[in-house]
């Protein structure tokens, strides 16, 4: 099991390299996701841009602004955005969000990445995020100061939408209305985040974005590239996938059968036990019970001896013991006759007891003939059967085990 997981963490190490491969961040140049000495950091990128899927836009780079349109139906509101003039300072990709404030308005998010940026990556990714909404989780009721890359951005999420600076800290923090920032009220109202943490805040928000709606972020497909895009790589690389694929599902396939096996083989091994243990305790309660069909035909004189014992110890004298079917009779003497039928009675071996002659006192001792009968059954029996459950007990604990219910019916 451990030789699986080690398999596993290297195919999800491998898998999250390749991961960070296709990702990117934007700010006067493209930044790599890489890993130095198990931390994540962003380094500047050697490798051509149009290999990243997603790239985060630094707050420079794209143009953020929130309005409110009086229309109540979405339909309505989108035809309305299709047919707006174009509002913004710059040229660009535009994104927007859309989100209801009552019955009759709605508030629109617009983010427009400057056009120099999508000329500057070579082929445009799939996805572009806003760097401040990758921040925009940490910003309920807070303001979030994201460090990189000397320079300092500020994101809030407030009623009246997300908003967002690079630098301009007085301008920003006088229009929320804050205070200064400073490290004693660190706690209050801020969360500063150190550049050490900055790539993981963008990985973590960029995934939250494109979880929550992806296609807001969606650039398309290059379907000029994809036209021009020479048939025989397409089929290597299609070939290539292929293979890959289908190794991956064979290992993944072999290494369970494996396992598989192994988890069926111990639990053969523990329904077999149980089994044995089952025909034991069967065995045991055929032989219980065949002993005590015999014993069930007799007269339980064997007790007699017992009785006999104890009224000896309580100082009667016995003239005579005869049994006759399943009554035994004492011929005893002793002070008080009635206390000797007394104990009879209430000992729970007798089932009755009773005087069957009169009673004479000779010299001060009461001399009398009692006729008593005797309860069937023994202690030993219910000890046995005690036993035997209790063996059953221990024996469903270990089949309960068991989860292959055909194993559970032997080999």
């Amino acid at each position: 099991m451990i030789v699986y997981q080690d398999i596993f963490q290297k195919l999800k190490s491998q898998l999250y390299a390749l991961f960070l491969r296709r990702v990117g961040f934007w700010s006067n140049g493209l930044y790599d996701f890489a890993i130095r000495d198990n931390a994540l950091v962003l380094m500047k990128s050697n490798e051509s841009p149009f290999r990243k899927w997603i790239v985060i836009v630094g707050r420079a780079h794209y143009f953020e602004s929130v309005r409110i349109y009086p229309i109540g139906d979405l339909k309505d509101l989108r035809r309305a955005l299709k047919n707006e003039p174009w509002r913004f300072p710059h040229q660009g990709e535009h994104f927007f969000r859309i989100a209801r404030e009552s019955e009759t308005e709605h508030r629109v998010s617009s983010w427009v990445v400057k056009q120099n940026v999508l000329v500057s990556l070579n082929k445009p990714p799939f996805f572009l995020i806003p760097e401040s909404l990758c921040a925009e989780r940490l910003s309920q009721h807070s303001v979030v100061i994201l460090e990189r890359m000397n320079e300092t951005v500020f994101v809030a999420d407030t009623p009246d939408g997300l908003k967002s600076s690079q630098g301009q800290k007085e301008a920003f923090l006088r229009e929320l209305g804050r205070g200064e920032f400073s490290d004693e009220n660190a706690d209050n109202g801020f969360v500063k985040i150190k550049s050490t943490d900055v790539p993981n805040t963008y990985l973590e928000g960029m995934l939250d974005c494109l979880k929550g709606s992806p296609a807001i972020f969606f650039m398309g497909f290059n379907h000029r590239a994809r036209i021009s895009f020479p048939s025989k790589k397409a089929v290597v690389a299609s070939t290539v996938f292929f293979l890959f694929y289908l190794a991956l599902t064979s290992s993944y396939l072999f290494f369970s059968n494996l396992w598989a096996d192994r988890q069926l083989r111990l639990t053969s091994e523990l329904a077999s036990s149980a089994l044995t243990l089952r025909k034991d305790i069967s065995r045991y309660e055929d032989k219980l019970n065949s002993v005590n069909s015999i014993l069930s035909g007799g007269s339980p004189h064997w007790i007699a001896w017992d009785v006999f014992l104890d009224l000896i110890d309580k100082g009667v004298m016995f003239r005579a013991v005869n049994s006759l079917g399943s009554e035994t009779t004492f011929f005893a003497k002793a002070p008080r006759a009635s206390d000797v039928l007394e104990f009879l009675t209430d000992d729970p071996r007798v089932a009755a007891a009773e005087f069957t002659m009169p009673i004479r006192k000779v010299n001060g001792i009461e001399e009398f003939v009692i006729t008593a009968e005797f309860r069937q059954g023994n202690a030993l029996n219910s000890e046995v059967q005690q036993s035997l459950m209790l063996d059953k007990a221990d024996v469903g604990s270990v089949t309960s085990k068991v989860s292959d219910p055909k194993l559970a019916q032997g080999n």
